[in-house]
């Protein structure tokens, strides 16, 4: 009877010694980031319709750099190198409590990554975005900058592995439009660099219509220097045509960033400039300055200053991220023009 004890015991340890290695194996952890401030919008001039823009406009308004999400990330180690993993990102406007993005999820995927790179599923930022955000210093450069769409739905990623310093990344979005496999069908890639002070990427974008017949095709390069004490950063883009609501619109425009970093103790500091060069004949250029300045409290709490200058052409309606939206072209025609000025301070925190 002693000796039945004595294995019990022991099968019992094994199996709580089991238990304890298959929960360190895998983990789920919730964390996010909540960045709310105070805007002033100026610039925006009525005309003669009925375009409703005050030409000043005081308002609560979202982090524009880094944007509020409540985030889930979980991970599973399979064993000989390999882990299965997730995402789920809710994004949140905190000054009202309502979703972002019409109550979609700002990403969420599922994966597997090992020696042979990731390979993930869902929803998830298009390739071209992460170029233009990596070497965006301030915040907003998609007020000018196209990006394809921010995100792919219904997609498929591969990242490589890192060998010399270069990475790439490949993207297919199934368009999933009854009856054609081209219609709405997303293609992108990237191809990455970064060794020691130099970072740098090259990406490219092809998104079709919903009738599957056109494409808008977007390129973009990015690079950055860090010197140690200020980190400087480019990029250049070429746009031939755009997709809006799914459907083809002509546009051919080259568009530029210069920018630059820096850091000092719990300050940073960063300025960037922005020229779009409408080569249609609508000429619809515009350039934007920006900068931004945080202060760290802590490693999890920053407050934060932003001012944006929009300059638009005579025939280009550009607006500053928290303004309303530009007047309609007809409005435009009457007379009204888009908020171009903001300055917006505030507070983010991670948790």
């Amino acid at each position: 009877m002693r000796k039945t004890y004595i294995q019990i015991a022991i099968a019992g340890g094994l199996l709580s010694l089991l238990s304890m290695t298959a929960s360190a194996q895998s983990s789920v952890t919730v964390g996010g980031i909540f960045g709310l401030g105070v805007a002033s919008i100026s610039g925006a001039q009525i005309g003669t319709s009925t375009y409703t823009v005050k030409s000043k406009l005081v308002t609560m308004a979202q982090d524009s750099k880094v944007p509020s999400r409540l985030v889930f990330r979980g991970t599973e180690d399979l064993g000989e190198g390999m882990t299965a993993f997730f995402l789920l990102d809710k994004g949140f406007n905190g000054d009202d409590g309502t979703d972002t993005l019409g109550g979609a999820q700002r990403e969420t995927l599922v994966g597997l990554r090992g020696s042979f790179g990731a390979v993930t599923l869902g929803r998830q930022f298009h390739p071209l975005f992460n170029v233009r955000d990596d070497f965006d210093p301030t915040a907003d450069s998609s007020n000018l900058m196209v990006s394809a769409a921010f995100r792919m739905n219904n997609s498929v990623m591969y990242r490589t592995p890192v060998a010399g310093g270069f990475w790439a990344k490949f993207a297919y979005g199934f368009g999933e439009v009854s009856g054609s496999d081209a219609a709405s069908r997303a293609v992108g890639a990237y191809i990455g660099y970064e060794n020691g002070p130099i970072a740098a990427k090259f990406g490219f974008n092809n998104l079709n219509d919903t009738t599957g017949l056109n494409s808008a095709k977007n390129t973009l390069m990015g690079a950055s220097y860090n010197f140690g004490v200020a980190t400087v950063f480019g990029e250049y883009g070429v746009n031939k045509g755009v997709i809006v609501g799914g459907n083809y619109v002509v546009a051919d425009s080259t568009d530029s960033l210069l920018g630059v970093r820096v850091p000092y103790g719990p300050n940073t500091f960063a300025v960037s400039f922005i020229r779009k060069d409408d080569k249609t004949a609508t000429n619809a250029d515009a350039t934007q300055l920006q900068i931004y300045y945080g202060y760290s409290l802590s490693k999890r709490t920053t407050l934060y200053s932003i001012y944006t200058k929009i300059n638009n052409s005579a025939t280009s309606n550009f607006t500053t991220s928290h303004a309303p939206s530009a007047p309609t072209a007809a409005q435009f025609a009457l007379g009204a023009r888009p908020a171009n000025t903001e300055l917006s301070a505030g507070i983010r925190h991670s948790f």
